[in-house]
């Protein structure tokens, strides 16, 4: 239902996101998101645009760039909390990592003191040889052992990252491997356009600031 038009764009009654041209409620309808709480008015709307074009400092840009930024932060904190219990629920992953990483730093560090001992030559002091193929032995027996653990770790999990993860654009639940069609989704498709819209602010209203600057 709309509201009488002496109602002030300024008002908190009215939404600023709509008034702007991109209320992510609207956008998202259907989803469930919800619905936008705040009144959409298009004769109010209409008057906002008539005295921004008049007027270019009457814009709500920052205020549309608050809502907008607070909008996506909820979501985002949403999917920080859903991340850890995806990750609760395969508590082996991390393990799994850490044992990949301490592995892949020992062969490096094996694979140098090979690469020291392919460059030996006769003048080489043994004494100084014989401590480098010492470090070899030991390095070679650390990255056995690590690959051992690791092999059987992973025999017993079955997999090394969880089944599904969380969209970082959307907080949609999606396959590891993303499916293709998931980009084209109603969903991705307005979250990367509130997100766009987000920089393209941010971007305008420095280029202002930089202007007045010089």
């Amino acid at each position: 239902m709309f509201r009488s038009t002496q109602t002030n764009y300024r008002d908190s009654k009215i939404c600023v996101d709509y008034l702007c041209g991109l209320c992510p409620y609207e956008l998202l309808s259907g989803s469930p998101t919800g619905v936008c709480i705040k009144e959409h008015n298009p004769l109010i709307k209409a008057q906002y645009e008539s005295d921004v074009k008049s007027d270019p400092s009457k814009t709500l840009d920052n205020e549309h760039l608050l809502s907008l930024s607070q909008f996506l932060n909820r979501r985002d904190q949403s999917s920080l909390g859903w991340n850890h219990r995806i990750h609760s629920v395969h508590p082996m992953t991390e393990k799994v990592q850490n044992l990949k990483s301490h592995m892949d730093t020992v062969t490096i560090q094996w694979m140098l003191a090979m690469n020291i001992v392919d460059h030996f030559d006769g003048t080489v002091d043994k004494n100084a040889i014989s401590t480098v193929m010492a470090d070899v032995h030991k390095r070679d027996k650390e990255r056995q052992k690590l690959k051992s653990t690791l092999d059987a770790t992973l025999k017993g999990l079955g997999f090394i990252t969880p089944v599904v993860r969380l969209c970082e654009v959307c907080g949609t639940f999606i396959p590891s491997k993303m499916p293709p069609d998931h980009l084209n989704s109603k969903i991705h498709l307005a979250y990367t356009k509130i997100r766009d819209t987000v920089t393209d602010i941010k971007l305008k209203r420095d280029t202002r600031v930089n202007q007045q600057i010089l």
